[in-house]
């Protein structure tokens, strides 16, 4: 079980472990940012305490140059950039981007490690996380009412346009209510619907005919099943 109930800045993990190891060996600011010139990086000793602070990101040079540095401070050991990222506990999460991760697996990213799949585990709240994804995607889908595939579902999560809304309003309930009846009825949204029913060269107005008209022929179907208008208790 991880030991952290908040995740862990890498940046925080990176600047802990190297301040740790710099005084372990006894090492000042200046000696640090001297020594990694000497292996072409710009470090100050400002640019050192920053990182230690974990106000700068810890790039790859950062993290390379960390490890070549306090291994040339400290002969009688081998600082290597697996140990500067490391938590006390490999369970514990580490903030990546927007992503909380278990250390030990961008341990095992950053460190050449033969790498698995990132699984549910691995990351916070991923079980969690896909549950609610799945919720909410079951609460859209009986939004549409019975007798609707998944495929259709698909379809018409892409297609519901402005006459689907503007039937929505019109009747009074859930935009996916009308979309649903008109899968039921046509096999299309009512704004695809609309198109296959209008001329090419169809104006503004005589669309706007067709659609008073099928959205008339959806009241019913829609009535029928008891729903309710879109800001009342039921959709």
């Amino acid at each position: 079980m991880p030991t952290n109930e908040s995740p862990l800045e890498l940046a925080t993990v990176f600047g802990q472990n190297f301040m740790h190891a710099r005084h372990e060996i006894g090492a000042t600011l200046d000696q640090v940012a001297k020594e990694a010139r000497l292996h072409g990086a710009r470090w100050t000793a400002s640019r050192v305490k920053n990182l230690e602070s974990g106000n700068m990101a810890p790039t790859v040079p950062n993290l390379c140059t960390a490890a070549w540095v306090l291994t040339s401070l400290d002969e009688t050991a081998s600082w290597t950039v697996a140990g500067l990222i490391s938590t006390d506990d490999p369970d514990d999460f580490v903030r990546i981007g927007e992503l909380d991760v278990r250390n030990r697996f961008v341990v095992e990213t950053l460190t050449g490690e033969t790498l698995r799949p990132l699984g549910a585990g691995d990351y916070r709240g991923g079980v969690e996380e896909a549950e609610g994804v799945i919720g909410e995607m079951l609460d859209t889908f009986r939004e549409y009412g019975p007798n609707v595939t998944a495929e259709q579902f698909r379809i018409a999560e892409a297609s519901i346009g402005l006459a689907d809304k503007r039937a929505a309003k019109r009747l009074g309930v859930n935009v996916r209510a009308v979309a649903g009846a008109a899968l039921r009825r046509w096999g299309n949204t009512l704004s695809v619907e609309v198109e296959k029913q209008s001329a090419p060269d169809a104006s503004a107005q005589a669309k706007g005919h067709i659609t008073r008209r099928l959205t008339e022929e959806l009241r019913a179907d829609v009535e029928a099943l008891g729903v309710r208008n879109a800001d009342g208790d039921d959709h």
